[in-house]
């Protein structure tokens, strides 16, 4: 299935779009709301992004309904949606949806076709459990695989898994008989239960998945199905890179008003050498991390893809955090409080930091990648 790129003009025209979206309907009012309704995001603009933009098909071929983009593209969205802390389980049906692609060859072709239609259009919510990446570049599976026929059971527990309660497909990873394979779960299923985590991270929900003898759909088996592993985790990483640059912009922008505004001894704050020195190591760490973004977005159909994962986890996800306490810190008490909108992204980039594995995990694992 054919890839389309977009020309530097035309995705930047699509930057617009979708920053003006997400903007309108990301609000800090509606990130608020959101944090306190019933599924952590709105519904019907679930569906308005479907509708409207078509960015939960981003990467779903055209004649499955999708817009059949590249992984540019996708970068730029998650950039977007980071900058808003968008309340929507973008990240994890986008991710779900990319390990359907990479085990579609090998698994039941009808019915991964029809989840990725369903996915387009905005009628499925995804997400993954494929397992935790060790510093030797393992993947460590928590559930079990146990065959009976043309039947599979999963059992065992995984967790944080993101966005997994309002998911109706979860993308399991599990050790079976036949070695490691990929499997796909209908959340509605008999033995399946997921429970809500205490989360730093208020804007974006975490799971424990449940599942006791659960049947499952076999997607990918063996050498595939772990090849297709590497891949989404490999991705999810740099989805993740992209939403802390977006966040990271945003940040900057409203630090650098602030304390241009902001007065102490008859004048703006940001006169002062020290906060200027601050604010040049914040725009130092994006700039730093965009270069880094930048080329893991069009690099993912490469060899290079695992190192390029790693470096950018370990390193953009760690500038995010440092970014965001410094934003913290320079807009003084205020932003303590829970009126304030900086504590969220402080709380997004922290979680977001460790989510896939600490940066000494992934320093660790891409030192084993290029071989020193």
């Amino acid at each position: 299935m054919s890839v389309t790129t977009m020309t530097a003009v035309d995705r930047e025209e699509l930057r617009n779009v979708v920053a003006s979206f997400f903007k309108t309907v990301s609000s800090d009012s509606d990130i608020r709301s959101n944090i306190e309704s019933e599924h952590g995001y709105d519904p019907a603009v679930w569906k308005r992004m479907a509708n409207e933009l078509g960015v939960q098909g981003l990467l779903v071929p055209e004649d499955l309904g999708g817009a059949g983009l590249s992984w540019a593209e996708a970068a730029m969205v998650f950039q977007e949606s980071g900058r808003t802390l968008l309340g929507a389980p973008l990240l994890a049906t986008v991710l779900a949806d990319a390990a359907l692609a990479a085990c579609r060859d090998h698994g039941t072709v009808v019915e991964v076709e029809e989840w990725r239609t369903h996915i387009a259009d905005g009628s499925l919510i995804a997400s993954f459990a494929v397992g935790k990446r060790q510093a030797d570049n393992s993947i460590r599976a928590d559930v079990v695989a146990r065959e009976g026929g043309d039947v599979v059971q999963l059992s065992g527990v995984v967790s944080p898994v993101v966005d997994a309660g309002q998911a109706s497909l979860v993308v399991v990873g599990a050790e079976g008989p036949s070695g490691f394979g990929l499997y796909a779960l209908d959340t509605t299923t008999p033995g399946v239960a997921t429970n809500r985590l205490g989360s730093l991270d208020l804007t974006r929900r975490l799971f424990r998945l449940e599942l006791r003898d659960a049947q499952a759909t076999p997607l990918a088996v063996g050498k595939t199905g772990l090849a297709a592993a590497h891949r989404l985790l490999d991705l999810a990483g740099i989805a993740l890179a992209c939403e802390q640059l977006g966040s990271m912009e945003r940040l900057l922008h409203t630090t650098v008003e602030y304390t241009m505004q902001r007065e102490q001894f008859g004048r703006p704050i940001g006169s002062f050498q020290a906060v200027k020195h601050s604010c040049a190591d914040m725009l130092a760490d994006i700039e730093a991390s965009r270069a880094m973004v930048e080329y893991a977005a069009i690099a993912t159909g490469t060899a290079d893809l695992p190192a390029i994962s790693a470096l950018v986890q370990a390193q953009v996800t760690e500038n995010g955090t440092r970014v965001a306490a410094e934003a913290l810190q320079l807009h003084g008490a205020m932003a303590y409080t829970w009126e304030h909108m900086v504590h969220l992204y402080l709380r997004r980039a922290k979680t977001s930091e460790f989510l896939l594995g600490s940066p000494v995990l992934q320093r660790e694992r891409l030192v084993g990648l290029i071989g020193l």
